[in-house]
């Protein structure tokens, strides 16, 4: 784990050291959706099968900072896999807040983004079969990935991939990894690429 942290900072710094990147000189401020596929992972994978995801975003890149803020909300739905027997399906709402770089290319319209965060995470069963069902459960977990975002100079819309890993802490199976795929936008309401 540490080897992992360590690694994760030594390319941090990398980015921030050799990207080339012009820091923008004004407060940036998008907010924007996405909707896409959520695969559980490890154990949780026995019992749901692939589901669906919808998030809303608002992020914040102070003036001259070389990171910023952004908070998602996400909703995601997963469907009880045949030999689950314990309930219908689960429900996650998840809470995050994480630290974003974005990679600045110039003169590109292409801006990859890595993000690393916390979240709070509320699990719920759909429609519980026996008294030992989860039921329903609160837990803290870690969000990190990353996508790219397409914007433009003059432009006030742009849509993004973006590729998102949610652990939840815990040990029953329903807490652990869950991974999802989106695709969104985001409107542009101030800063470098927002239109004047």
């Amino acid at each position: 784990m540490r080897l992992l942290t360590r690694g994760l900072g030594l390319a941090l710094v990398s980015l921030l050291g050799v990207s080339g990147v012009s820091v923008a000189q004004q407060t940036e401020v998008d907010v924007g959706g996405m909707i896409g596929v959520s695969l559980p992972t490890n154990d949780a994978a026995d019992l749901y099968v692939p589901g669906w995801n919808g998030a809303g975003t608002l992020r914040v890149v102070p003036a001259n900072w070389p990171v910023g803020v952004q908070f998602d909300g996400i909703y995601a739905s997963y469907n009880r896999d045949t030999p689950n027997i314990f309930d219908r399906g689960l429900t996650i709402i998840t809470g995050a807040a994480s630290i974003v770089y974005q990679v600045e290319l110039d003169a590109s319209s292409i801006e990859p983004y890595f993000l690393l965060g916390v979240s709070v995470n509320n699990l719920k069963v759909q429609d519980p079969r026996t008294i030992e069902s989860y039921g329903s459960a609160t837990k803290m977990g870690l969000v990190f990935g990353g996508g790219v975002a397409f914007k433009s100079e003059t432009g006030w819309f742009a849509p993004f991939i973006d590729f998102r890993m949610l652990g939840i802490f815990g040990s029953d199976p329903r807490e652990g990894a869950y991974v999802n795929m989106s695709l969104g936008f985001l409107i542009l309401l101030k800063g470098r690429h927002s239109a004047p």
